[in-house]
């Protein structure tokens, strides 16, 4: 038992029922303000974290995605523009992407890049990154970044990270699992109880999930709100999420039926999100289907949907591939193709991660 897994067992013994539900549980393991996982000091990503992500990989991604953003500045025909964006994490992408974009003529009208990071130990890493730099500003909210200007928001591996209801389908309906502790057997556990809020119900109705008993999805609410609180204060400009995911056919296959929550501890998967609580990550699949259909609702017109391969080729990736004689496998040269190749290999990242970019007003 974690500090945070006992903190999690008085909450839930003193609520009506003895539960909670999974949503508030993934919520505390990864974001209580002391003890959750992305709230704790630590290395979570890289070489001595518990993942990788693809800003993580090699600096090959932030330039294709570079690449991409100086081709998407040309919409707004001269007019200064800004960067957004959210879950920045410790800048490694920011300082990535703001090295090659500044080569390019795009950096010519770019008003600033806001970073929006609510984890403290990244805000410090991140502050360190960019001390001194002009362009770099770091918010907290999406209204403190610059109004009056076309904004390109990016996420990269945000909205997998959001804490999700689950629901399950038993006896011919839907219902939501919660989290409860069992005394005797010293664990928290799983139960199935009605629908938390309505929201739950809808989302049901609308996206029509597969009616097979014991078929588990994530729903996920939080990407709902956020993605409505962006498009509200968007007059114009671009949104781009990068993340692993699929369309809702794809995502609730028959080998998914339980679902795509996993956790992840020293880059090793874990299926059991109820052991080391706050000291293992924790994500569940995108349903980019809900992200369109959001977005369309919101005002936000699907402008192109990829996998990160297709994304990264057709961004002009495989011109940083050279050809090398040189037998050290940790050469530069080598480092570099060794990561373009594990960003877009089939059956990999290449195609387990998804590109969607959204726009409005454009």
């Amino acid at each position: 038992m974690t500090p945070l897994a006992e903190w999690i067992k008085e909450q839930t013994l003193r609520r009506v029922g003895n539960r909670v539900t999974f949503k508030e549980f993934m919520e505390w393991a990864l974001y209580h303000p002391t003890l959750g996982y992305y709230r704790r000091a630590g290395t979570k990503v890289g070489k001595g974290g518990d993942f990788y992500t693809s800003a993580h990989v090699g600096s090959v991604f932030g330039k294709a995605v570079a690449e991409f953003l100086n081709n998407l500045a040309k919409a707004f025909e001269g007019e200064q523009w800004a960067i957004v964006e959210f879950g920045s994490g410790d800048g490694k992408l920011a300082d990535d992407i703001l090295r090659y974009l500044r080569e390019k003529p795009a950096v010519e009208t770019l008003e600033g890049y806001y970073l929006v990071e609510s984890s403290p130990y990244h805000q410090q890493l991140s502050d360190t990154r960019f001390k001194g730099d002009p362009l770099v500003r770091r918010v907290n909210r999406l209204d403190q970044a610059v109004t009056g200007h076309p904004l390109v928001v990016i996420s990269n591996e945000l909205i997998d990270a959001m804490p999700v209801h689950r629901l399950q389908y038993v006896d011919g309906h839907w219902g939501e699992l919660y989290v409860t502790w069992n005394e005797g057997k010293g664990t928290f556990e799983e139960v199935v109880g009605e629908c938390s809020t309505p929201d739950l119900v809808r989302y049901v109705q609308e996206e029509h999930p597969p009616d097979r008993d014991g078929q588990t999805i994530e729903v996920n609410l939080e990407a709902y709100r956020w993605l409505k609180e962006l498009a509200s204060s968007l007059s114009k400009g671009f949104v781009l999420t990068i993340d692993y995911g699929y369309e809702k056919d794809e995502l609730w296959r028959e080998e998914r039926r339980r679902g795509t929550l996993m956790c992840y501890y020293r880059h090793r998967a874990v299926t059991n999100p109820y052991v080391r609580v706050g000291e293992q990550d924790m994500t569940s699949h995108v349903n980019f289907s809900s992200l369109k259909r959001w977005g369309r609702t919101f005002g936000l017109t699907p402008l192109k949907f990829v996998s990160q391969r297709e994304f990264l080729v057709e961004a002009g990736i495989l011109q940083s591939l050279r050809d090398h004689d040189n037998p050290d496998p940790f050469s530069e040269t080598a480092r570099r193709n060794r990561a373009i190749r594990q960003l877009i290999i089939p059956g990999g990242m290449g195609d387990t991660f998804k590109v969607l970019l959204q726009g409005k007003g454009i």
